[in-house]
């Protein structure tokens, strides 16, 4: 299967984040200013966008707000969490996984 593709956010911290989470040897990395402020809304469309496995580094609420815009259950993200979406068919969209980094 193809590597996913990374929608960073152009912020300093999401752009370490996506460093220090992906490392060098991840698939391809792009910088996307829509991430920045971005509405669950902003979000859904540009996850429309792209076809395969995708993988945003963002920032809440927006992150937040489009997990439970997807999958009908709000599941609050620390800094530096990350979560899995898992897209079904008939448009179904279940979170698959949650990691939240120790304190």
């Amino acid at each position: 299967p193809a590597a996913p593709t990374a929608l960073v956010s152009p912020s300093a911290r999401a752009r370490r984040t996506a460093e220090l989470a992906l490392g060098d040897e991840f698939g391809e990395r792009h910088e996307e200013p829509r991430i920045w402020n971005a509405t669950a809304a902003m979000l859904a469309a540009l996850v429309q966008e792209h076809s395969g496995d995708l993988l945003l580094v963002g920032h809440n609420p927006g992150l937040e707000q489009v997990q439970a815009s997807l999958t009908g259950q709000l599941m609050p993200l620390s800094t530096g969490g990350i979560f899995e979406l898992e897209f079904g068919d008939q448009g179904r969209v279940r979170l698959a996984a949650r990691f939240e980094p120790d304190a």
